[in-house]
């Protein structure tokens, strides 16, 4: 097991407990805990949502176990929210339990999919070049199993040599993608960027 594989299956399986630990045991103020918990989540979502990547792999991943363990710490809290109405209750807490149960299923039994995943995300990419200074651009194919898989062709701009920041993502299907050159791929996604 390589030490990203590492990282994600202990955070799929430790995070919740994680979670419960603090939750538990923690002395300190609990207003405190749980803001911090939800500035994680919030800093995190929005870098993702936005495209902000770590230039490593294992930094991205250890940036979700992190997301995910302040996500299992703030289920875990809102768990021990007493409400009068028992059926609303019980329904929040099992849609809020639903990504941890997904999660324990992915790191058990979902295991050698999460594996693939795992490939997809860290795997060196199939084609990479640069289209101008400071601007890359990654074609990499998501496994489908039997069936064709997917090719993503992103355009990033190096904001450091730690950091980037995607700008446009296109997903093609494997078979869409697989008569056409990689090169033209990027300019393609690079003039998507610049129409827009």
């Amino acid at each position: 097991m390589t030490i990203g594989m590492g990282i994600l299956w202990g955070g799929l399986i430790g995070a919740p407990v994680a979670g419960f630990l603090i939750n538990s045991f923690w002395q300190g103020e609990r207003r405190t805990t749980i803001m911090a918990a939800v500035s994680v989540l919030a800093l995190i979502g929005l870098a993702f949502v936005a495209g902000l990547r770590f230039t490593s792999p294992l930094l991205n991943l250890s940036a979700l176990v992190l997301g995910y363990t302040a996500y299992a710490l703030l289920t875990v809290d809102g768990w021990g929210v007493s409400h009068k109405r028992f059926i609303l209750r019980s329904l929040a807490t099992t849609i809020t339990a639903l990504p941890i149960i997904f999660g324990y299923f992915m790191a058990t039994i979902g295991f050698l999919g999460l594996l693939f995943l795992f490939s997809d995300f860290t795997g060196k990419p199939g084609h990479a070049e640069t289209l101008a200074p400071g601007i890359g651009c990654e074609i990499r194919t998501q496994s489908g199993g039997p069936s064709w898989g997917t090719t993503v062709v992103s355009v990033h701009r190096e904001l450091s040599p730690f950091f980037r920041w995607e700008r446009v993502q296109q997903r093609l299907s494997e078979e869409e993608a697989v008569y056409r050159r990689a090169s033209d791929l990027c300019r393609d996604a690079y003039t998507k960027w610049q129409n827009s």
